[in-house]
């Protein structure tokens, strides 16, 4: 559910009346209400979630919305969430409800800590804390160092609790801000930052290069191993790129349909010309990683810990386990390769591990890392 428009009626105003009319005419509310003062209202909106939740009343809600995302859930009081939530899991339990909770001070680039949100409002909330962790590691011109990376994320981690860390959607963009195709071009901003053509007219808006594709796939690798919930915004898993709105709402490039070539700059500017269509080797990406996900318990529930957070090298490695499975996920945010020694992730020995997450041959006990790529190991 989103805030809209400015209190004018649209063209489809008609069609929301009509939805209102009909919702009005069976209305029974669920219970009484603490947050909206007026009867009329609370009825109101408990016929409007009964509509959208179970639309023919029959009991069963497979037919209606089992999935809400609540949009600047901050700027609206916590008694009315509490509510909305009593409703919604009265008719489906396992309805999933995520909440839009980010800024605390935007100057200064602080978060919110969505822990009361997440007590008994929400089951999740948009990550952004993930998101702008690993873009100042990853893709900073003036990166964090590792050290302070395993300290942002380990706050996420300490502030919601470890299980509910677990449920919380790890994003790099959405709506709201550049995409991530464009932020690996335009690595001088933060998240949501000088991230769009309105504030500033030198953002690039060109497609991202082969080496600005390679930190895109880092970054994606890290969502998937890392805990959380990986959040992919329609459209990054084909490359599309964008700064922020409208520019990061563009209509979805599908295989099937021909697109211009992108060549305009809206200030006249002079820029690349990028061709349009869907990164079929990128999707495949992003394909690999989600099935991967869905096969591995272990990088859904597994637990967490950091084994390396070397500044110098900027080398960041994690293991992730459980029920005796062990992967452990070695990341390198250097511009040049690097060598790693099993021996000092505490790992081999006795123990054998082999590359990658489908077992087989034994890893050597000295792994080289690409510039800018990862490595994982998976216990055998």
């Amino acid at each position: 559910l989103g805030h809209n428009g400015n209190l004018t009626n649209a063209d489809a105003a008609e069609y929301l009346v009509l939805l209102l009319g009909l919702i009005e005419e069976d209305i029974t509310p669920l219970t009484g209400s603490t947050s909206i003062p007026n009867p009329d209202d609370v009825a109101r909106t408990a016929g409007a979630v009964r509509a959208l939740v179970d639309p023919d009343g029959d009991g069963d809600p497979s037919d209606g919305i089992d999935g809400w995302r609540l949009d600047v859930a901050a700027e609206v009081p916590m008694g009315f969430w509490r509510e909305l939530r009593g409703w919604v899991k009265a008719i489906n339990p396992q309805a999933f409800m995520t909440g839009e909770i980010w800024w605390d001070d935007y100057r200064n680039h602080t978060f919110k800590n969505a822990r009361p949100w997440l007590d008994d409002a929400f089951d999740s909330v948009m990550n952004y804390r993930f998101g702008d962790a690993v873009y100042q590691f990853f893709n900073q011109t003036e990166p964090i160092t590792a050290t302070k990376f395993a300290g942002l994320l380990k706050q996420i981690h300490d502030d919601y609790g470890y299980e509910r860390s677990l449920e919380q959607q790890n994003l790099f963009g959405s709506h709201d801000t550049s995409r991530i195709g464009s932020a690996v071009v335009n690595p001088q901003h933060r998240q949501d930052h000088g991230a769009g053509l309105q504030g500033n007219r030198d953002y690039d808006v060109t497609a991202p290069n082969a080496s600005q594709k390679q930190r895109w796939r880092q970054m994606v690798a890290f969502q998937f191993l890392a805990p959380g919930a990986p959040y992919v915004y329609y459209g990054d898993e084909v490359g599309m790129w964008g700064a922020d709105d409208p520019d990061c709402r563009k209509p979805m490039v599908w295989p099937d349909l021909n697109y211009q070539t992108e060549r305009a700059h809206p200030f006249g500017k002079e820029r690349a010309e990028n061709p349009v269509s869907p990164d079929a080797e990128l999707r495949a990406f992003y394909g690999r990683w989600i099935g991967l996900r869905n096969e591995l318990p272990v990088l859904r529930r597994g637990d967490y810990q950091v084994l390396l957070a070397d500044d110098d090298a900027r080398l960041f490695v994690f293991r992730r386990s459980l029920n005796g499975d062990s992967v452990v996920a070695i990341f390198n945010a250097a511009d040049q390769p690097a060598s790693v020694p099993l021996s000092r992730l505490g790992v081999g020995g006795p123990e054998a591990w082999s590359p990658g997450l489908s077992g087989g041959a034994e890893a050597p006990p000295v792994l080289t890392i690409g510039a800018r790529w990862f490595a994982v190991l998976r216990r055998n």
